[in-house]
């Protein structure tokens, strides 16, 4: 039995064709290209925090005070004599080692020094050679020698940028030698070791400045952490320093710590710095608050994403029991989402318009496409000539074959950059640090391609060798 159409309905399938039949005949439908909407860019991370305390051990300034200051001296065989030749001494002079104490912040170098010596006067003999007969002594021939502290002190104060102020003193008694009337011959005793403390404290005071002065280890620092650290696969760890700042030093009984941090943003890039680092800016005096971040991205090019579609598609022949053929698949931002352009032959030629939004699995580290729908555009065209074009089969399709595999492992990176937070950077500079899991922070549609951002926090110090 033939079934005939209703005449408004065939009036209508008639009408539809001929509109098709002569969009066909100008050249195929024609969709207006979409203006993309603004897209907002994902917001800037926190600067992270790298810890890089200095210690300063008082052990390294004992070894200083050790080496300047004579372990012993003597002038024992003969007898040194006064420029008037009536009186000689001899003598012994030794130290212990110093000791190191602190109180009220005060640094004190304590040492005992020990002396021994001997005073004569020489007596004419008529009937012979003249002789130096012993006239006093002490510590000589079996006596206790006499007991002199030694110390040296140095107070510790900081300016507010850490830098050390103050000088450094010494204190030791009198040479007590009770006999008078020996003309300069007492000043011989003890030689150069009592000339040199004077010299020593000075010595002593300078190299606790050179050491105190956070200016010049944040230079050292700064152009350390400046260089980006090799990872693999080209790929680099480039820690970008901001700037530095200071703390309060913190004493404790066996040194300084000077506490230095920088301001970072730490990222793992392709493409090295290869410009020298700029100057370092001022210190900043503060507690600054914030933890450790590495920010690094891998994408999927447009391109490739759009051949693996036009691949995937190409097996897509009808929609709606009408022919089609998917030709060509293009990508491109679109604001917050993507914009697949699909040009289309069959039935109707043209192409038409497509928004998604682009999802990322962490675990398989793909990129997929969510939300797959027409756009107005697309929309407004085909419900005046191709309504069948809008059928779900092209968006379900493309929902289930849009599968894009990161460039590189953004996971793969993250257990590369927190094993090379810790190495050496110089035979003085050390890192220890590490990172936790990823956290994907979003994606950013470039001009090229789609760019996943994540991130992961941890923590990072940069550990200086105490200098000498």
């Amino acid at each position: 039995m033939l079934h005939y159409l209703p005449l408004n309905k065939v009036l209508r399938l008639l009408f539809s064709l001929s509109i098709l039949a002569l969009l066909i005949s100008c050249g195929g439908l024609h969709v207006p290209h979409p203006k993309a909407p603004p897209a907002n860019p994902l917001p800037e991370l926190d600067d992270s925090i790298i810890q890089a305390p200095v210690a300063i051990p008082f052990e390294g300034l004992r070894h200083l005070l050790e080496e300047q200051v004579p372990k012993s001296q003597s002038a024992e065989k003969d007898w040194s004599m006064s420029s008037d030749k009536r009186f000689g001494v001899k003598w012994r002079v030794w130290r212990e080692p110093f000791v190191v104490s602190i109180s009220n912040d005060i640094l004190t170098f304590s040492s005992t020094v020990h002396l021994a010596a001997a005073a004569c006067l020489r007596i004419q003999n008529p009937f012979g050679k003249s002789e130096c007969a012993k006239l006093a002594s002490f510590g000589w021939d079996g006596q206790a020698p006499r007991d002199l502290p030694l110390s040296f002190s140095i107070p510790l104060r900081f300016d507010h940028y850490g830098n050390w102020q103050g000088s450094s003193t010494y204190n030791i008694p009198d040479i007590p030698f009770s006999l008078s009337g020996i003309g300069d011959i007492g000043q011989q005793i003890g030689g150069s070791f009592f000339g040199k403390l004077d010299a020593t404290s000075k010595i002593l005071e300078e190299r606790i400045k050179y050491l105190c002065n956070p200016r010049r280890i944040a230079e050292r620092l700064w152009n350390h952490l400046y260089k980006p650290i090799p990872l693999y696969a080209g790929l680099f760890l480039d820690l970008q320093p901001r700037g530095i700042f200071v703390m309060p030093p913190k004493i404790s009984e066996s040194g300084v710590v000077l506490a230095l941090g920088v301001r970072a943003r730490p990222r793992v890039i392709s493409t090295p710095n290869d410009i020298l680092p700029p100057v370092l800016p001022d210190l900043v005096v503060g507690i600054p608050q914030g933890g450790f971040h590495v920010s690094m991205e891998a994408d999927v090019r447009y391109t490739y994403a759009s051949d693996m579609l036009t691949k995937t598609l190409a097996d897509l022949k009808q929609i709606k029991d009408k022919p089609v053929r998917i030709n060509s698949v293009t990508l491109e931002p679109f604001g917050e989402k993507l914009l697949i352009g699909v040009g289309f032959s069959g039935l109707a030629k043209g192409k038409l318009y497509l928004e998604a939004k682009p999802m990322f699995d962490t675990e398989s580290e793909t990129i997929s496409m969510a939300g797959v729908d027409f756009s107005v555009e697309t929309k407004n065209v085909l419900l005046k000539a191709a309504d069948w074009l809008l059928h779900d089969t092209l968006l379900r399709l493309i929902e289930q074959k849009a599968r894009f595999k990161l460039t590189r492992s953004l996971d793969q990176a993250q257990k590369m950059a927190s094993k090379e937070m810790n190495r050496s950077l110089a035979t003085d500079v050390q890192l220890k640090g590490s990172l936790g899991q990823l956290r994907f922070l979003g994606f950013a549609l470039t001009n090229d391609a789609i760019v996943a951002r994540a991130a992961a926090d941890g923590e990072l110090v940069v550990v200086l060798t105490p200098e000498p």
